[in-house]
């Protein structure tokens, strides 16, 4: 940190604290919460930690605490605004493994979100706690000082390449999905080809065809052994007929089947 922008901090939180108009301190003047995200990170890499507040009722002028890790695990690197803080922030690592930040606005803080962004490199693996130590804060319209309640973080430090288990879970999951959809994919296949091979018969067995009734010229059905033809009367004994077992054309007269050896009349 510079003199220069110790100066211009300092200069800033005067205003802030000292030039505010000065009226009796309440009993109860509010409080602030400030809390750290969990973050995982990798070896050798750089992590970003957010910081959130919460001012509820207070709108908030200006604050400072000290942040902690572990130096074995992280090293600090900067600490930039977060998307809630348009006011002048700095810091200064005063000794490894702990930063002062220190932060003032006049237009004052409110609501709930990101405030600060604090950067780390990661230097082995294991985990580091994130703690606020030494934290004060003012409230901008009347710069009496607002209790401050704090939670502290988490850095956890995974190898390089492992994955977590959530994520090793869902890939055994949707793997064993996949050759569920491929087996019941097979099956049906094997189903289709079965039924498109063509079906095999055992053959057929001959049976002589049922012999045809004897019948007139006149069209009179006529029964076997006839001589005479009930309708028109026309003698039948030159008539041709059919052998009643196989139904073969017999000649007039014949008494028994040339192809079968049954008789006929």
């Amino acid at each position: 940190m510079t003199a220069r922008t110790l100066g211009i901090l300092a200069g800033l939180l005067t205003f802030v604290l000292v030039l505010q108009p000065v009226v009796a301190q309440p009993a109860d003047a509010g409080s602030v919460s400030i809390s750290i995200r969990p973050v995982t990170a990798s070896t050798g890499s750089e992590t970003n930690v957010p910081i959130n507040i919460r001012t509820g009722t207070s709108r908030l002028g200006a604050l400072q605490f000290d942040l902690t890790y572990d130096p074995a695990v992280l090293e600090a690197v900067k600490v930039d605004p977060g998307r809630l803080l348009s006011g002048l922030t700095d810091f200064n690592i005063t000794s490894p493994g702990r930063i002062r930040i220190a932060l003032a606005t006049s237009e004052g803080i409110s609501g709930e979100g990101e405030i600060l962004v604090a950067s780390f490199r990661v230097l082995g693996e294991g985990q580091s706690s994130l703690r606020i130590e030494n934290a004060r804060a003012w409230e901008q319209a009347t710069s009496f000082e607002t209790t401050v309640q704090v939670e502290p973080g988490l850095v956890t430090v995974e190898a390089p390449g492992s994955f977590p288990v959530v994520a090793v879970v869902i890939g055994l999951v949707v793997l064993g999905g996949l050759l569920l959809i491929l087996a019941i994919v097979a099956i049906l296949l094997l189903k289709r080809k079965r039924g498109a091979a063509a079906p095999t018969y055992a053959p057929a067995i001959g049976v002589p065809a049922a012999a045809g009734p004897l019948r007139c010229t006149c069209g009179q059905a006529l029964l076997a052994g006839t001589r005479f033809c009930p309708s028109c009367g026309a003698t039948l004994a030159n008539a041709s007929s059919r052998c009643p077992s196989c139904g073969t054309q017999t000649t007039p007269g014949a008494r028994f089947c040339r192809t079968c050896g049954q008789p006929v009349a």
